[in-house]
């Protein structure tokens, strides 16, 4: 019987064996082992899955050399052995984009019914959230990442590499700058004329990314040696744009407006008025994107300190990344913060009691009022202020909180504003505050006024004058004689001007 044919790996290992090589190499699948013969000593060294290196010393004898060199081998064997074995089989089931998302979702949020998955709605989210126990909907991310979360997918999953059906390990990293200008000249369904802009296409691909990263980290032996489809792909960043501020002036005609049919839109006047008063975001106040009995603005965080004044608490489950760790906000309320909360306590009470959200849904006291509906008594009143002219892009209720901080900060500066509003001096120098003219004005007129030692009277108006000899006075001398306004001390070299 003839013997098996043996290969050039096999040969290799058996030269250096006996002793013709000084080194041998074991290739395995991700990795390779080295072993080599260096002075009196054989080494050994792998980078799977953990990059190590071992050394044996022998003495100059081929006996124990042969014997260091065969455990060295079968060493090297051993641990190229599970390299191989983590080579996906032949057979195995390819993953799909909708096995991903699917994963990522019920992870993520428990027992997220299929409904809420494929329709993707506000209503579907909101009924969902509400069906959850209170101790579960702290722990899982908002609804509003959610929400942005299923439009992100159902996005995505409208370009052929990116499909539900379609297999995560065919898509390459160039198909997403496509999916990018792609998506980018496609319309906005529901709104003529407009366009998605570069900043949609981000939070695309951070929502397509971070499901990718949880499955491949939570679920490794699932995944297997698979690529991340989205290693190396090109990302658009959106140009920063900087959001109008409503100014003091456009806040009090904005009120104005709004007061004259207060018995209509007392909940959008009373949103605009908070948010002048304390600079929290809409969020916090009440009117909400989704309506669910979900954490706000309540008649019982208002309460009486020992020095009589009003102080209101803003609990950190109705603030912005929970406090960030930080506890709740308590803040002496303004005297018009005051007479606001008065008058929503005795013509507006909510039906529900103390502990339901202040500013509350006509159809649903137990829930805050609609963010649509407050939007659109602002832009209502804005026309009615402006001739007709629709606000200007970009103008949105967090300009209210621009325009309190950047009046705090004129007022009392940086450090005092950020204790006043709960937030950082780093985030208010680089989001929240405005540049304003007037202010600038003022700048200038105070460096003017810092230097006015430096001015002398005007230069008198004098004619040309024509040198008759080489005129020797030096660049300061003449304009020392032009600041004293003296017309015969500029005669140095040259014929005195009359």
């Amino acid at each position: 019987m003839a013997r098996p044919r043996r290969t050039e790996a096999e040969k290799a290992r058996d030269a250096f064996i006996a002793g013709r090589t000084d080194a041998w190499q074991a290739a395995g699948y991700g990795s390779t082992v080295w072993v080599w013969a260096e002075g009196g000593a054989l080494k050994i060294r792998w980078t799977q899955p953990k990059r190590r290196q071992k050394t044996y010393f022998h003495r100059d004898t081929p006996e124990n050399r042969r014997v260091l060199v065969e455990i060295a081998t079968a060493l090297a064997e051993r641990i190229r052995h599970p390299m191989r074995s983590r080579r996906p089989r032949k057979g195995v089931a390819a993953i799909r984009w909708r096995d991903v998302w699917l994963r990522y979702l019920r992870a993520r949020w428990p027992n997220l019914p299929e409904q809420v998955i494929h329709t993707g709605g506000r209503a579907a989210v909101a009924e969902y959230f509400n069906d959850l126990p209170e101790s579960i909907r702290a722990r899982v991310p908002s609804p509003r990442y959610l929400l942005s979360t299923l439009q992100a997918m159902a996005r995505v999953s409208a370009f052929p590499p990116y499909a539900l059906a379609a297999d995560v390990t065919k898509a390459q990293p160039a198909d997403w700058e496509a999916y990018t200008f792609w998506r980018l000249a496609q319309p906005v369904p529901g709104r003529p004329g407009r366009y998605y802009e570069v900043s949609t296409v981000e939070t695309d691909y951070r929502r397509l990314n971070a499901a990718l990263q949880y499955c491949i980290k939570k679920w490794p032996a699932w995944w297997g040696e698979r690529r991340n489809p989205l290693s190396g792909a090109k990302v658009e960043a959106p140009e920063r744009k900087t959001v109008p501020e409503l100014g003091e002036e456009g806040a009090r005609q904005i009120l104005a407006e709004l007061r004259r049919n207060l018995r209509t839109q007392w909940r959008a006047y009373a949103s605009l008025a908070i948010g002048m008063e304390t600079a929290r975001r809409i969020s916090e106040i009440g009117p909400a994107t989704l309506s669910f009995a979900q954490n706000t603005l309540c008649a019982r965080d208002f309460h009486r300190g020992e020095d009589g004044r009003l102080y209101v608490n803003f609990r950190a489950a109705t603030l912005k990344g929970r406090n960030f760790r930080r506890g709740d906000l308590t803040i002496p309320a303004t005297r018009g913060l005051e007479v606001i909360y008065r008058y929503l306590r005795r013509f507006h009470p909510n039906p529900c009691g103390a502990d339901a959200p202040l500013l509350w849904s006509p159809s649903n006291p137990r829930v805050p009022v609609s963010y649509t509906a407050v939007r659109a008594a602002f832009v209502k009143a804005w026309r009615a202020t402006h001739d007709g002219a629709d606000p200007p892009r970009g103008l949105k209720f967090h300009s209210v909180c621009y325009t309190t901080i950047t009046t705090l900060v004129e007022t009392v500066g940086l450090e005092r504003t950020a204790e006043f509003v709960g937030r950082s001096v780093q985030t208010i120098e680089r989001i929240y505050k405005r540049v304003r003219t007037p202010t600038q004005l003022r700048t200038a007129e105070a460096l003017d006024a810092a230097r006015a030692h430096w001015r002398r009277r005007p230069v008198a108006r004098v004619k040309p004058v024509q040198a008759q000899s080489a005129d020797h006075t030096s660049g300061d001398e003449k304009l020392a004689a032009a600041a004293s306004g003296d017309p015969a001390h500029y005669r140095r070299g040259s014929r005195r001007v009359r």
